[in-house]
């Protein structure tokens, strides 16, 4: 069965703040206070632009986000703070590719680096 997929990348704008926390809550990977997490981390972050968040859509339907943050004490660093990616397209280097297109666009902003962290149980879904 060969999927018709059309990616299409880029920046989180206000208007996507409603898609964007369905996305995430539908996403829950057992982080403790996960809704709390959504409201007051992620999209608060991404409403007062202390984070920021490459969207990735596939056909109109919102198939992944990065979220991302200047780090505090590193000049010059992005941190990676999560990155979910639809179930559908999860084991197909799905999120190995977004990281890569943050990497060129940090690149050419100036940033040196990329650093993120990742659960221990969490690795064989990456």
């Amino acid at each position: 069965m060969i999927v018709d997929i059309d990616y299409k990348f880029r920046s989180f704008r206000k208007r996507d703040t409603d898609t964007v926390r369905s996305f995430l809550t539908k996403q829950d990977l057992g982080y403790p206070q996960y809704s709390r997490w959504i409201d007051e981390r992620a999209i608060g972050g991404l409403l007062a632009e202390t984070k920021h968040a490459l969207l990735v859509y596939s056909n109109g339907e919102l198939v992944g986000d990065l979220l991302f943050q200047e780090h505090q004490h590193l000049d010059k660093i992005v941190e990676i703070k999560n990155m979910r990616i639809h179930p559908r397209l999860r084991w197909r280097a799905f999120g190995r590719f977004m990281i890569k297109q943050l990497e060129v666009e940090a690149t050419q902003a100036g940033y040196l680096a990329l650093i993120g962290d990742v659960r221990e149980e969490s690795r064989d879904i990456i």
